[in-house]
């Protein structure tokens, strides 16, 4: 594998690198070898060194004018010995129709040869040249870059992924979980049998699939279609013996693979798309027409949202349904509450939800939940701690906040806010609350629409479990896509989040935007 001090020799020998090769001359006796190898190709560059009695070391590219075509050479004599011997014949290790930007070959035994920011490198070893590995790297914005890392080791494919800032200070390093490879793949590391157009080097474009990868995850009959790499998981398309699909996820610890989880089967098609996805999302392909995506829970992966052929895009929170296309920003006018099938990956049926959402409001069961219904959308409603308009009061609450019914006691229901372990409980006024499928169809949301403040934009604020209470442990900024649900006082907003967590933030995060 790639170790990091193999970073700072290239950035060393990089300042030096002139476009071709760094010796002068190519010995006669390497381009006789080489021409052999490759007749009607032309040395377009090389480098190396001739150390007489100490042997010699060449690393060549022949390139052809009339197919366009380049292949890499290594050319090696050893100490005491008068011939010359082609050790490394790499026809597809380098691009065609392209050179590279460098090449260089030292007497350490080292080659490495780049492409704007990208790195190929290999070492001989014990007297063999050792498998291919990679330096990726991608400079974003604000002064950051990352460069990504990939080789072999104990027979599995690596990536590291280090953080740096503008001066190469590494600042973070995310390891990503080894992927298992059979024989082949391993072999197809090696300079010979390298294909640089099939080797991804950074995983968050995917990893390209061979057919003896991850082995160990897949049972007799099965195929892996692609793959996902995060660093807590690797996740896998697969077609199973039956010819059905599925989604396969194993989780990783951060040195071992803990347990594998996966969807239900589905008769169609299904991609992993792994360039639009972030570190703590998988996007799936459906028949190459829906898209669905899963955010990263305690628990696994989990369904947030599914975009049906390319139109019309569902968000899916724990307590219901978001429809895109009748809901604006920090509104959930369109959004339809009740009991959904479980959106776990590991119980999730792709064509279950698929058929939820062809009508959604005929097909789910709202009679569990109820919508804060006030005569006058500009006032807002109390939940009580108990069934008594003297009771304290845990918030007052617009209208559309959705609250599932615990219990109908006459004038007061008690109810639930929110979803999982952040939620509030507590009782409502029974009139002013909205039971009817149609009554809730076409109440109009209340919610503030507001902005976080730009000193709380990037980084968010803790949610609290009470004003001025301890954190839930979990942030609330833009990301996160809160609702703001109620008011306590003048000096906090309870915020529910995506995944239904329900909490209280100071009011002053907030404001109405600039217009």
């Amino acid at each position: 594998m790639m170790r990091r001090r193999f970073t700072v020799i290239l950035l060393m020998f990089m300042l030096l690198l002139p476009c071709h090769a760094l010796c002068e001359e190519l010995p006669d006796a390497v381009l006789t070898l080489c021409q052999a190898a490759y007749p009607g190709y032309e040395a377009a560059m090389f480098d190396g060194w001739d150390g007489g009695e100490y042997g010699g070391q060449y690393a060549v590219l022949m390139h052809s004018d009339d197919t366009r075509d380049n292949a890499l050479l290594i050319v090696e004599r050893a100490a005491g010995e008068s011939d010359y011997a082609v050790t490394v014949d790499a026809p597809n290790a380098v691009l065609d129709g392209v050179l590279p930007d460098s090449l260089y070959i030292d007497n350490l035994d080292v080659l490495f040869y780049r492409y704007g920011d990208d790195t190929y490198h290999t070492e001989k070893k014990g007297g063999v040249w050792q498998h291919i590995s990679t330096i990726y790297g991608y400079y974003p914005e604000r002064g950051q870059r990352y460069s990504v890392t990939s080789g072999i080791a104990d027979g599995k494919l690596v990536y590291t992924k280090y953080i740096e800032d503008e001066n190469e200070n590494v600042l973070d390093t995310i390891q990503y979980p080894p992927i298992p490879a059979g024989d082949a793949f391993v072999s197809s590391m090696l300079p010979a049998n390298f294909d640089i157009e099939r080797f991804i080097l950074d995983p968050a474009d995917g990893v390209n699939v061979r057919s003896d990868m991850c082995g160990g995850f897949l049972s007799d009959g099965e195929t892996l279609q692609n793959i996902d790499l995060k660093p807590c998981a690797l996740a896998m398309a697969v077609e199973t013996a039956d010819g059905k699909h599925c989604i396969r996820v194993c989780e990783w610890n951060g040195s071992a693979y803990t347990h594998t989880y996966e969807s239900a089967p589905y008769a169609g098609e299904i991609a992993l798309d792994a360039y639009h996805a972030g570190d703590d999302q998988l996007s799936v392909w459906l028949d190459f027409s829906d898209y669905v995506t899963l955010v990263r829970t305690d628990g696994g992966f989990r369904l947030s949202s599914f975009n049906i052929g390319n139109a019309e895009t569902f968000y899916i929170m724990p307590d219901g349904i978001l429809d895109s296309a009748s809901c604006t920003f920090g509104r959930n006018d369109g959004a339809i509450y009740g009991d959904l099938p479980d959106l776990s990956l590991d119980s999730l049926d792709f064509a279950a939800i698929k058929s939820t959402l062809d009508n959604p409001a005929a097909r789910i069961d709202g009679s569990s939940y109820a919508l804060v219904n006030n005569p006058d959308p500009a006032d807002r409603l109390h939940l009580r701690a108990k069934p008594d308009k003297s009771s304290a009061s845990l918030g007052k609450f617009y209208n559309r906040t959705p609250v599932r019914i615990l219990e109908r006691q006459g004038d007061w229901t008690r109810v639930r806010i929110g979803c999982g372990g952040h939620a509030l409980e507590g009782f409502m006024m029974t009139e002013f609350l909205a039971f009817d499928r149609n009554e809730k169809a076409a109440l109009a949301c209340a919610f503030p629409q507001l902005f976080f403040t730009d000193v709380y934009y990037s980084g968010g604020v803790p949610l609290l479990k009470s004003p001025n209470g301890k954190s839930t442990g979990l942030t609330a900024s833009p990301e996160t896509k809160l609702f703001v649900l109620g008011v306590v006082g003048d000096d906090w907003y309870i915020v529910q989040l995506r995944d239904g967590s329900v909490g209280y933030i100071p009011q002053f995060v907030l404001f109405e935007g600039n217009g």
